[in-house]
């Protein structure tokens, strides 16, 4: 009897060390579900933000290095036009290869929600998303045309004739001084890589016919495309986008006087052409006062050229 009622006993005790474990593992992945549930949600809130963050900082960079202010500004107004629940923004204008030629933005979301965490502490959590563009322009090219410009001897927007008082018909890397090589290079553009710094040589005069020549083998025969028919305004209200990716946009080499003056020397930077008319006779082309384009190539400090790179640096 002694003995059937101490195995009674610890059965009964046995039975109550069960429980207990069984309660507190309960509590235990009730807590986990809980945690797995809720970082999953505090990881969505950040991606969003880190997307928010991301694109306001691409749109701030497009003002940049001219006006710090309007940069903020057109990165504070994405982030109130996709996110109105962001009440902590931290902007920063900084520069890394020109003055002013990068942006910071910083944004929080200080009560992302808590789901069921709460019943185990606060109802909310603080998180944040930092992203950095910077804004340059290309090192190098491939598929420029043979037309060496003069720095700053153009103004944007205004149609020029193709002749040698603006332009010089150029030769690349020891390329043949042929007019077929010229007139190659312009129907389908320079097919090595022309980097900043490149030496070139102006032909001798400037050669209408195979400017015409290659024009129209580039882009048909007249008429063409106007310049108001290729450039539509941006959705932004702000500057113009090309209304089709045509052969009519083009890159020109930039040179200094001095160069044109001796017929060789380095390129110096890239500026944006539309061509615009072309006749039996003449070419005509209108310069871009700024060109946004997609280059996934080194870039260099941003300058007067027009040409510029957007890119997240982090």
């Amino acid at each position: 009897m002694a003995m059937l009622k101490k195995l009674k006993r610890h059965l009964t005790n046995s039975e109550g060390q069960v429980a207990v474990i069984v309660a507190l593992l309960i509590i235990f992945f009730v807590g986990m579900t809980a945690l797995v549930v809720d970082m999953g949600s505090l990881y969505e809130d950040r991606r969003s933000l880190q997307s928010v963050a991301d694109a306001a900082a691409l749109a701030g960079a497009q003002e940049l290095p001219l006006s710090s202010s309007k940069a903020t500004q057109a990165a504070t107004d994405y982030i109130s036009k996709n996110r109105a629940d962001i009440d902590s923004i931290n902007i920063e204008i900084g520069s890394t290869l020109a003055t002013n030629d990068t942006i910071k933005v910083t944004v929080y979301n200080p009560d992302s929600p808590i789901s069921f965490g709460r019943i185990y502490g606060p109802n909310s959590a603080n998180v944040g998303a930092t992203a950095t563009a910077m804004v340059g322009r290309p090192q190098s090219f491939t598929g420029v045309v043979p037309w060496g410009v003069i720095q700053e001897k153009w103004v944007p927007g205004v149609e020029y004739p193709m002749d040698e008082n603006k332009f010089g018909s150029l030769s690349f890397n020891g390329e043949s001084t042929g007019g077929s090589v010229y007139r190659d290079n312009i129907a389908n553009g320079y097919s090595g890589t022309l980097e900043i710094g490149s030496t070139v040589d102006f032909l001798h005069g400037f050669k209408s016919g195979p400017t015409i020549q290659g024009t129209e083998s580039r882009i048909g025969p007249p008429p063409l495309d106007t310049f108001s028919d290729l450039i539509v305004p941006l959705a932004s209200g702000v500057g113009y986008g090309l209304e089709k990716l045509d052969s009519q946009f083009v890159f020109c080499p930039i040179v200094s006087q001095a160069t044109a003056d001796i017929g060789h020397g380095p390129v110096i930077g890239f500026a944006p052409f539309v061509i615009t008319y072309n006749t039996n006779k003449i070419v005509y082309g209108t310069f871009l006062d700024e060109a946004l384009i997609v280059y996934t190539g080194s870039i260099v400090a941003v300058d007067y050229t027009g040409i510029k790179v957007i890119r997240l640096s982090q």
